[in-house]
């Protein structure tokens, strides 16, 4: 959990979120897991949550993550809603990577909840080796 003052709005925040999805370079937000990979991820889906105890959930679903790509996003998007950082700077930064406000939110709290891979997806990347046998031999 990690408690945020001043409080968030929540229409900056899902307006916020609403940026992220489609495919963009992440270099502002994160780095690659190796030198000189990719910053650029593709988001299915990004949105905030209020639960009953007035608590904000956050839930990105995307093909790859940058390092710390989740709690930069995270902290910058309630930099957002607590309008200390204007929409039209968190979209430039999807749209030409920049550096922006340093800060991470903090790992209290966020977890993976779910992961799916798609077999084409690791095979692509070489994490998935296909055997391919041709003839007729006599297996018994």
């Amino acid at each position: 959990m990690w408690r945020v003052w001043p409080a968030v709005q929540a229409e900056y925040l899902q307006r916020a979120a609403s940026l992220l999805t489609g495919e963009h370079d992440f270099a502002a937000f994160g780095s690659p897991l190796r030198p000189g990979g990719s910053t650029i991820r593709r988001v299915y889906r990004a949105e905030w949550q209020q639960s009953a105890s007035d608590e904000w959930i956050f839930r990105i679903t995307a093909n790859a993550f940058l390092y710390r790509m989740v709690r930069r996003l995270v902290f910058l998007q309630v930099r957002v809603g607590q309008q200390q950082l204007s929409l039209e700077q968190f979209e430039a930064a999807l749209k030409i990577p920049q550096p922006l406000t340093p800060g991470l939110a903090k790992p209290n709290g966020l977890f993976l909840e779910w992961v799916q891979y798609e077999e084409n997806d690791l095979k692509s990347e070489g994490l998935i080796k296909t055997l391919s046998v041709s003839g007729e031999e006599d297996c018994g």
